[in-house]
């Protein structure tokens, strides 16, 4: 995150999101205003198994979210973006 957070202006993480997150779990995660704050501890709340982001991470993964692209987002009414690409 760090790198992205440096170095990219506007990143895509929604292109990466179906790497790890399954179908039921985006249909979760876009139900929310993309790149709130609310999407980005909803990923995050998905993501941590073992709690073990504390709210340095929360920020930074807000703060990411924030500057992200929408690109790889599905829209409304889309199919949700496939893992493979």
């Amino acid at each position: 995150m760090g790198n992205w957070l440096q170095n990219v202006p506007n990143p895509h993480v929604h292109r990466h999101l179906p790497k790890y997150l399954n179908e039921e779990q985006l249909t979760q995660v876009y139900a929310l205003p993309l790149n709130s704050p609310e999407q980005a501890d909803k990923v995050l709340d998905l993501m941590d198994d073992y709690g073990a982001a504390d709210d340095a991470m929360r920020r930074t993964v807000r703060t990411l979210f924030s500057r992200a692209s929408g690109d790889g987002a599905p829209h409304l009414g889309a199919k949700l973006p496939d893992a493979d690409h």
